[in-house]
């Protein structure tokens, strides 16, 4: 049967923002400020079916993680049937409304892949910090080196982890900053790589960790696969740009289960960091 590509406007104009109370406390205020943003932006999109085919915002956020995040949303809003226009935008008002509410959902429950996690194992949003350096993480890069500039950098990024056992996820949101040294840009860029809402005591192999980045001039592609003994296999994709003020990636990771057992997770993330200067100046 053939379809037709429909033209839509999703605004979250409607929503009163202006009405809203204080930031929470313990909410970060650029996230919340940012979430507010995205309720006053209008979308354009097409669909066919239930599938996203085109977004766009009709002006920017100011944040270019977040002009791309309200698509991701809504075509996730459109894949759980939240179809037309009134239950598309109420659905994604939602969701954003949840972001501009202080950005700190409660936490996922267990990892798919962790049969059993022993209890305590899980650990929930703390506050924003600066991750240690795992050292399982390690980021492969091919043809040019794809390097994060030295200095001081200011970084935003907002997750969406859908599981098996999950289906409505919310979105998530972090913002921290992070010095870069001459002699640690590639693993300043790896670290930024990495998913900040990972499982505590996360099982995951090195293989499953480590992007392979490729850099052509200020565009970034990457791929990151491996199997796990179970047969359960990761896959993940990555595409952005960087030069020495600036960095946007967006990347998606899935993770299919082995032995028939119809477990799942897709995780999607959008990542925006801008240099401020140098380390320690006011």
């Amino acid at each position: 049967m053939a379809t037709c590509l429909l033209g839509l406007f999703v605004s979250g104009a409607l929503l009163g923002v202006h009405a809203l109370a204080d930031p929470p406390q313990g909410g970060d205020p650029e996230i919340v400020v940012m979430a507010r943003r995205m309720q006053l932006i209008e979308v354009e999109y097409a669909v066919r079916g239930n599938w996203l085919v085109q977004c766009a915002p009709r002006q920017s956020t100011g944040s270019p993680a977040a002009d791309r995040m309200i698509c991701v949303l809504l075509a996730q809003c459109l894949r759980e049937g939240q179809t037309g226009t009134k239950r598309a935008k109420a659905c994604l008002n939602g969701r954003i409304h949840a972001l501009a509410q202080g950005g700190t959902p409660e936490p996922a429950g267990p990892a798919p892949w962790q049969e059993a996690p022993p209890a305590g194992a899980m650990a929930p949003p703390g506050p924003v910090t600066t991750p240690s350096p795992s050292p399982a993480l390690e980021i492969v890069v091919s043809a040019k080196r794809a390097e994060l500039s030295s200095g001081l950098w200011d970084f935003t990024e907002l997750t969406i982890h859908v599981s098996s056992t999950d289906r409505n996820a919310p979105p998530l949101a972090d913002h921290w900053q992070a010095c870069v040294s001459d002699g640690d840009r590639e693993k300043a860029l790896a670290r930024a790589l990495e998913f900040r809402r990972y499982w505590a005591n996360d099982p995951v192999p090195h293989a499953c960790r480590a992007w392979k980045v490729r850099r052509s001039g200020k565009s970034l592609t990457g791929t990151l696969s491996c199997t796990l003994p179970s047969g359960a296999t990761f896959h993940g994709k990555l595409t952005g740009a960087l030069d020495d003020e600036s960095l946007e990636i967006s990347r998606v990771k899935k993770f299919i289960g082995g032995g028939g057992r119809g477990k799942f997770a897709t995780t999607t993330s959008e990542l925006s960091g801008r240099r401020l200067g140098l380390c320690g100046a006011d």
